[in-house]
């Protein structure tokens, strides 16, 4: 059997990979990039990195440059965990419009703002601390998980660990200040039958 050279292996990934972020607008993209720098640790969870070329040494243009000291968040940002009530009173008040947002908010609570890495095995034990446990939620977990991911409000750089994303954050401070736009399913009566 040939072996396959690593030139082309790299060369058709890049293909594959401008054709995918071709059809998608560049904020997603960049969404998308560090994503995958996270999936296969090239960077830790709370590095960011530069995206104007104009702001890297000459030297280093060409590189991606990782760098834990460029602030992911805004300055205002990190102090916003003490301005967010908790989720029990977001939920009674029904500013928490639906599990996604019931889940987004226990996972930043449980990120302390989107400091720490948030651990999946953790998850049901944080619906209890939060005092909005319930079997479904629990049974419910992996679907809103993968809903927030597939809404890009969180990431998930291996499957057991979580990090927001800035689009998490902004949905979650519009669920502080009731103005999710999330919807609720509703239930739905079983129908007998006769």
């Amino acid at each position: 059997m040939a072996e396959i050279d690593n030139d082309e292996l790299e060369f058709e990934a890049l293909a594959k990979c401008s054709k995918a972020l071709s059809k998608l607008d560049d904020e997603t993209k960049k969404r998308v990039i560090h994503y995958l720098l996270i999936k296969y640790n090239l960077i830790n969870i709370g590095d960011t990195f530069v995206t104007n070329p104009s702001s890297v040494p000459t030297s280093q243009s060409n590189q991606l440059t990782c760098r834990s000291d460029f602030p992911e968040q805004s300055s205002d940002e990190g102090e916003l965990i003490d301005t967010i009530p908790s989720v029990y009173e977001l939920v009674t008040k029904q500013y928490a419009k639906s599990e996604t947002d019931i889940l987004l908010l226990i996972l930043y609570k449980m990120s302390n703002g989107n400091q720490n890495p948030i651990n999946r095995s953790e998850v049901v034990e944080a619906y209890r601390d939060n005092k909005v446990y319930s079997d479904t939620r629990r049974k419910n977990v992996s679907a809103n998980i993968n809903a927030l991911i597939k809404r890009s409000y969180i990431t998930a750089p291996n499957s057991s660990s979580y990090a927001l994303t800035p689009a998490g954050i902004e949905q979650v401070k519009a669920i502080a200040e009731g103005r999710s736009t999330s919807v609720s399913k509703k239930k739905q009566k079983n129908k007998t039958k006769k």
